[in-house]
C-alpha cells in the first residue's frame, strides 16, 4: 500500500481563493491524500466551502478551532495529521497536479527525511510563472543530496542567515517521524519566523535531505500581508537573540556567523518599518520616535557592532548613525511607490508570512 500524504491548509477568511487551493490538492496524481483543513474561525463562506468539500471527499477533514492566527492553526494541523508524510499550503496559492507524486518519488528514491523542491510567484492559475522565491541551483550544481555534516553546515545554516533556501514550510515533503520537539526554536514568535525556527528544527531532525528541480508549489502574488503588525519588531529581535544562540548550539563558524545574522537581523529593520507606515493612524511625530525606539534598542546596537559595516546598505547605515529622521523619509519615499508595496509583501512572502 502506497505511504499516505497529508496536506495541512490554515484557512482563515479565504473565501475568494479556497476551492481553487483545495481543488488543486484533490486534483494531485498522487491519490494517497489526507488534506486537513483547519478553519481558524472564519467570518466568511469559507467554512461553508470546507464542509462542502469534506462532503463531497472522504479525503478531505476539517478542523473547526477559534481564531488563534495562522501558526495556532498550522499547529492544530501538526498535531492532528495522521500521514507518513507531510505538506503544507496555504489558502490562496496552489499546487502542480504532479506535486505530491514528485516529493514522494524523490524522497522514497533516495531514502531521505525532507524533500525540498521549487515555488514559484504567480498572479492567477491562468498566468505565467513571476518568477522564483527560491535560489536551490548553488546547492543543485553541487549535489542533489545532502546528510550529515554537508546537511548541516549548508542547509541548516542557510535558515540562519544566508536565506538561499525558502524558508516557508511550503514546497517540502517531510517524514511523520521528523515531528518532535519542532518547536523548540520558535516559542518566543507570534508572528514573523514561525516557517524558519520550524524549518531548522526538522532539518536539525534529519539525516537526509534531496532537493528537486522542479517547481511543486506556487504562492499568488500579492497574498503577502498589507497591515501593519506591532508585534513585528519584537519578533525579529527575539529571533536575532534565538539566532546567536543558535550559532553555538549547531557548532557554526562563531565570528563570521555572528556578523552575518547580525547584518540579516539589521536588514530585516527596513521592513519593519515599511510595515510601520501601514500603521495609519499614526502622525510623522510617533514615526519617528517610533523609528528612534528601534534604533536605540539595546539588540539592535549590538548587531551595530557586531555587522560588518562595508556591507551595509543605505537604511542599515542610518540605523548605525540612529538616524530616525532620514530612515522614515526614505522609507516615505519608497512606500509611495506601489510596486515597493509588492515588494515588501513578497519579501515577507519568502518567510512564509501570510495573513
Amino acid at each position: 500500500m502506497s505511504a499516505t500524504v497529508s496536506i495541512v491548509v490554515p484557512v482563515y477568511n479565504a473565501q475568494e481563493h479556497l476551492e481553487e487551493t483545495v481543488s488543486s490538492l484533490l486534483a494531485q496524481t498522487y491519490r494517497e491524500l489526507e488534506i486537513i483543513l483547519v478553519n481558524d474561525g472564519s467570518t466568511d463562506k469559507s467554512p461553508e466551502i470546507c464542509k462542502s468539500f469534506a462532503e463531497k471527499d472522504s479525503r478531505v477533514k476539517v478542523i473547526d478551532r477559534q481564531n488563534g492566527g495562522l501558526i495556532a492553526a498550522r499547529r492544530t494541523g501538526i498535531e492532528n495529521f495522521s500521514g507518513d508524510y507531510v505538506m503544507f499550503s496555504d489558502a490562496d496559492d496552489w499546487l502542480p497536479e504532479d506535486a505530491a507524486e514528485t516529493l514522494v518519488n524523490a524522497i522514497e528514491k533516495e531514502a531521505a527525511d525532507i524533500a525540498v523542491a521549487r515555488l514559484k510567484f504567480v498572479k492567477s492559475l491562468k498566468t505565467e510563472k513571476l518568477n522564483t522565491l527560491d535560489n536551490l541551483d548553488s546547492y543543485l550544481k553541487q549535489q542533489p543530496v545532502y546528510q550529515g555534516d554537508e546537511l548541516r553546515q549548508k542547509l541548516l545554516r542557510s535558515f540562519l542567515y544566508s536565506g538561499s533556501l525558502p524558508v516557508s514550510l511550503c514546497g517540502k515533503l517531510y517524514k511523520k517521524a521528523l515531528f518532535h520537539d519542532v518547536y523548540k526554536y520558535a516559542e518566543g514568535i507570534a508572528f514573523f519566523g514561525e516557517d524558519r525556527y520550524t524549518n531548522m528544527a526538522l532539518f536539525a531532525n534529519a539525516d537526509k535531505v534531496v532537493l528537486v528541480d522542479k517547481v511543486t508549489y506556487f504562492y499568488r502574488a500579492g497574498g503577502g500581508t498589507s497591515k501593519y503588525m506591532s508585534g513585528f519588531f519584537s519578533d525579529i529581535v527575539w529571533g536575532y537573540k534565538n539566532d546567536l544562540k543558535l550559532i553555538d548550539d549547531f557548532d557554526f563558524d562563531r565570528e563570521e556567523s555572528i556578523k552575518r545574522v547580525s547584518e540579516y537581523f539589521l536588514a530585516l529593520i527596513e521592513t519593519v518599518v515599511n510595515n510601520l507606515l501601514l500603521d495609519k493612524t499614526k502622525s510623522r511625530r510617533e514615526y519617528i520616535d517610533k523609528i528612534t525606539e528601534y534604533v536605540n534598542d539595546p539588540a539592535v546596537r549590538l548587531a551595530c557592532e557586531r555587522a560588518d559595516c562595508d556591507r551595509l546598505r543605505t537604511v542599515e547605515r542610518m540605523i548605525l548613525a540612529k538616524d530616525a529622521d532620514g530612515i522614515f523619509l526614505y522609507a516615505s519615499k519608497t512606500m509611495k511607490r506601489s510596486k515597493y508595496r509588492q515588494m515588501i509583501k513578497n519579501i515577507l512572502a519568502r518567510f512564509g508570512v501570510r495573513c
